[in-house]
């Protein structure tokens, strides 16, 4: 196991290619200027000083993974600068068709600015186990894309903690299906981030209706629109929305569940989205400091199993929901006290990160 300590003046590709599985390629500071995307090593680690930027000089990603053959990899630290379009993406990664690859790809901790092409921060294609936690994103077409053109699911995704600001389209996308026959995404955790003016926070589609472990909880959202859903089974829970236009725009996706979420002059914190099927149960939620009930003129759909919290569970809902301060959200404890408290459809596993 080596640490290949590079500078500005280092040979990127040379070091790249002479990594072994457990080495460390550690950017120092400065600006490096890319201009072929470096090829992810297996089992490898990118790590950067504080100042360790990436710059796109042509219409290449920075870093690659297009074979699906190479798993176990930590990226972490590093700045991407996309070029103001230049770039297709700051990481692009593409997993297998038929088979689920072992994955295990970390991005932690790195900042994306000026993606402002039609591009994202961070693609994603069939692909399972990645952690995409605690980056920022500013200046960008979209923050991360998570794709599945596959026949068969991919899952385990964590994607959580990030901050997002100044992007065009959607902060987080996630498509479980590109066309007939494909597969969904599934264990899908969104957690904890916060978007700041995006035109749509979060986009979740699942053409197939067939996801499941999908949670959606404690984000926050100012201003632009909320969370597009059309996954099934998902949960979707202490969600913050504050002066926009949209909060949860509900689609197709069955078994939906929602409760627990805060809207502040929100113009429609509730809205169809195409392909409504009334296919949603809504819990109590706190619209502008009201707790209410439900989502007028939509009955719950009376198929789904709610959440069979208490007369005291939902006390603690509406305790954990009073809107003070600037952050009026439920705290990860308070939050865990709660969902561990309820049966939900298919139950729910907290993820090994969750306070």
């Amino acid at each position: 196991m080596t640490v290949h300590t590079v500078t500005t003046s280092s040979n990127l590709a040379t070091v790249n290619s002479s990594m072994a599985s457990g080495d460390t390629m550690l950017f120092t500071a400065g600006t490096y200027t890319v201009g072929t995307a470096l090829n992810l090593t297996n089992g490898c680690f990118y790590l950067g000083n504080p100042g360790a930027i990436l710059h796109a000089s042509s219409t290449n990603d920075l870093f690659d993974m297009t074979t699906g053959t190479n798993n176990n990899i930590q990226i972490s630290g590093l700045q991407f600068d996309g070029g103001n379009g230049a770039s297709n993406a700051g990481i692009f990664i593409v997993g297998n068709n038929g088979t689920n690859t072992p994955g295990n790809i970390s991005i932690t901790n790195c900042t994306f600015t000026n993606f402002s092409g039609t591009v994202s921060g961070i693609f994603v294609f069939q692909m399972d186990n990645i952690r995409i936690d605690n980056n920022t994103f500013s200046n960008v077409y979209q923050a991360m894309s998570i794709h599945n053109n596959d026949s068969i699911g991919h899952g385990n995704f964590s994607l959580c903690g990030n901050i997002m600001k100044g992007v065009a389209r959607f902060g987080i996308e996630c498509q479980g299906t590109g066309g007939t026959g494909n597969g969904p995404i599934n264990n899908l955790n969104v957690c904890n981030n916060v978007g700041v003016d995006i035109n749509l926070m979060l986009s979740l589609v699942d053409n197939s209706n067939t996801s499941t472990g999908v949670n959606i909880i404690g984000n926050q959202c100012w201003g632009g629109n909320g969370i597009e859903t059309a996954n099934s089974n998902t949960l979707i829970v202490g969600n913050v929305f504050t002066n926009g236009a949209e909060g949860l725009l509900i689609s197709h996706g069955p078994n939906t569940i929602i409760y627990g979420n805060v809207f502040r002059n929100v113009a429609a914190p509730f809205a169809e989205d195409g392909g409504w099927l009334a296919t949603q149960w809504v819990g109590v939620n706190m619209i502008n400091g009201v707790a209410t009930s439900g989502w007028s003129g939509h009955p719950n759909d009376v198929t789904i199993t709610p959440p069979n919290f208490a007369v005291q569970t939902q006390a603690q809902v509406l305790a954990a929901l009073v809107d003070t301060g600037t952050a009026g959200r439920i705290t990860p404890a308070v939050m865990r006290s709660i969902i561990q408290s309820t049966a939900l459809p298919g139950g729910y596993i907290f993820p090994s990160w969750y306070p």
